[in-house]
């Protein structure tokens, strides 16, 4: 685990397989390890159950189900047993679990790029678990490996996805916003092809010395570059075709979180100038409007006293 090898075994397994899941599903995965609190929450719940199951009126009425032989009585003894089992079940699981957790933390506040010496720990952990947790089956195994694989893919590959899929849904106004909104459109589609591309390819990812997924990963990652900068002039241009601050404010509304990307970002910050240039106008019309109307105002009073 300790080879940038394997670390690229990890990302091409992890992503091309989530690629084809996604291609039939349109879910994009969480990056977060989701196994521990479920177990935790799970634990509180049963505990909480538990613990009703044993007040003194339930026993009473448990007593009474068993001597008047009802129908309701087996049913209740088998949720009681249920519930017991997964209490154990859940305690079992928590207690092995939680030594993983300091090293879960780490492993999704360090860059994917910096955290082949926090595998190591997290598989032994991991094996520890399987090896002495008997709670712990091949499911729940399975699961938890899914999940910390999850925290190996690239995240900006599956941000840039969700934010380039907005596109489609971008309208730009304004006196140039048909030829903006169509050129906005055929960044899109310039996307969909260059995506389906790249998920569309299939991969030996049994083989970490293969290097043709980070070959073509680099590739779409320059075709996304250039799909920035172009994104980033076709932005500015509604910029500045905007011509006061309603339309300012309704296209940054539009755009939204894409003008967050950075090389978007550094263009089109420049621009927020000319909001604070309008600012300025906005303010001087209302002052001089005002002032006009006081003005009118002392006027018609002064005239009102001398035609009283």
């Amino acid at each position: 685990l300790d080879t940038p090898a394997n670390l690229i075994f990890y990302q091409k397994t992890c992503t091309y397989t989530n690629l084809q899941i996604q291609k039939k599903t349109k879910i994009y995965f969480v990056t977060r390890i989701l196994e521990l609190q479920f177990w935790n929450q799970r634990l509180k719940n049963l505990q909480y159950i538990y613990e009703q199951l044993r007040e003194p009126k339930v026993k009473s009425m448990a007593l009474i189900l068993e001597k008047t032989n009802s129908a309701y009585y087996n049913c209740f003894r088998n949720t009681f047993k249920s519930v017991v089992v997964a209490l154990a079940e859940a305690k079992d699981v928590c207690l092995y679990l939680t030594p993983l957790k300091k090293h879960i933390q780490l492993l999704e506040e360090t860059d994917l790029s910096e955290c082949i010496p926090l595998l190591t720990p997290v598989m032994h952990v991991i094996c520890l678990i399987w090896s002495n947790c008997k709670s712990f089956d091949e499911v729940k195994l399975i699961i938890l490996l899914k999940q910390i694989c999850n925290l190996l893919i690239l995240e900006w590959f599956f941000n840039t996805v969700l934010e380039f899929s907005k596109l489609e849904k971008v309208e730009i106004g304004g006196i140039k916003g048909r030829v903006l909104g169509a050129s906005i459109t055929g960044v899109f589609n310039e996307f969909q092809q260059c995506f389906s591309v790249f998920s569309g390819k299939s991969y030996d990812v049994l083989d970490p010395d293969d290097l043709s997924f980070i070959n073509d990963f680099e590739h779409f990652k320059h075709n996304i570059f250039e799909m920035d900068m172009k994104l980033a002039a076709i932005l500015c241009q509604a910029f500045e075709d905007c011509c006061n601050l309603e339309s300012i404010f309704k296209l940054i509304n539009i755009a939204g979180s894409i003008l967050e990307r950075p090389l978007i970002k550094a263009e089109f910050t420049n621009q927020y100038e000319k909001i604070l240039d309008l600012l300025e106008n906005e303010l001087k019309i209302a002052e001089v409007n005002l002032y006009d109307k006081q003005k009118l105002l002392k006027s018609l009073v002064t005239e009102s006293h001398l035609n009283p």
